[in-house]
């Protein structure tokens, strides 16, 4: 599965240069916990209907200096990563692992997921945040699959898209944070890239 290419013009795309603050060193700690998906289980023969996916040996990532929380599968890595003068916090997950920094191809059958802090004007406008993105990926003959408004918990309003190009589908998912914006954009397991963006709290 070649989607390294894509992921890349994804995450570039989406970070310009400028001045921006330092980060600081992000906790994690390791939980166990049921996710609500809002996505169907596959059944198997007599199952009843489930209503949630439970999910062990999860990892937790809480930015500190931004204040924003989300799980992930423990045998991912993550690695703090710098994306741009634009994105003054990143952190990448793969499935796999690898020497830290940012990686340059997708292992074969891998996911990566870039979590990042976007700075970008006009400050705290999703609407136009998102408008600017989608001007984007249409300019780069990136196509948009699908685009759908959620509310996560704590009532964080979201805009996740499902986008293809020549290599192949790759998730993204929007929201304001503070007056600036917090970005997932992934390739590979799109349902695991979904899971993780949706545990965002």
């Amino acid at each position: 599965m070649k989607h390294s290419l894509f992921l890349l013009v994804l995450v570039f795309a989406l970070t310009l240069f400028a001045c921006a603050p330092a980060a600081t060193e992000p906790s994690l700690s390791v939980t166990e916990f049921v996710v609500d998906s809002g996505m169907p289980v596959p059944l198997t023969e007599g199952d009843a209907t489930p209503t949630e996916m439970v999910v062990s040996e999860l990892a937790t990532y809480t930015d500190e200096t931004y204040g924003f929380t989300f799980d992930y599968p423990t045998g991912w890595m993550l690695d703090v990563v710098k994306l741009g003068d634009r994105a003054p916090q990143a952190v990448q997950l793969t499935s796999w692992t690898h020497e830290p920094g940012l990686i340059s191809e997708v292992a074969e059958d891998g996911t990566s997921l870039n979590i990042f802090v976007q700075l970008w004007d006009p400050k705290g406008d999703l609407a136009a945040f998102v408008q600017q993105r989608k001007d984007a990926w249409t300019n780069s003959l990136i196509s948009i699959v699908s685009q759908e408004e959620l509310t996560l918990a704590g009532g964080r309003v979201v805009q996740e898209f499902m986008v293809e190009s020549t290599d192949g589908q790759a998730y993204t998912l929007l929201t304001v944070l503070g007056d600036q914006y917090l970005v997932f954009s992934g390739a590979g397991d799109l349902e695991a890239i979904r899971q993780v963006a949706r545990s965002l709290r």
